[in-house]
């Protein structure tokens, strides 16, 4: 996956949430089944979900700094949040 590849998923999609993690991270495996609550919630959201350390140059590219990071897309416009949120903050980022 690349930069190139996010774009376009961003663009035929009207809210997409990118989820930059690692299998190292404890916060992100903590912060999974809200993830998980909150797609079941929402089907309409396109989910992406990003190793850092299998796609660094995407990372990097994408200013991702610190696991986990979430970027909501909603219209090709980005909210973006570094660190674990509960369950109703990830609902705020749509």
């Amino acid at each position: 996956m690349n930069r190139n590849d996010i774009d376009q998923i961003i663009a035929e999609n009207e809210k997409v949430l990118i989820h930059f993690t690692a299998e190292w991270c404890a916060p992100c495996k903590r912060m999974q089944p809200n993830i998980d609550t909150f797609l079941g919630e929402q089907p309409d959201i396109k989910y992406v979900r990003i190793d850092v350390d299998e796609h660094g140059s995407l990372s990097l590219d994408m200013n991702v700094r610190s696991v986990p990071t979430l970027m909501a897309y909603t219209s090709g416009i980005a909210k973006t949040n570094v660190g674990a949120l509960p369950l109703p903050d990830i609902r705020k980022l749509f």
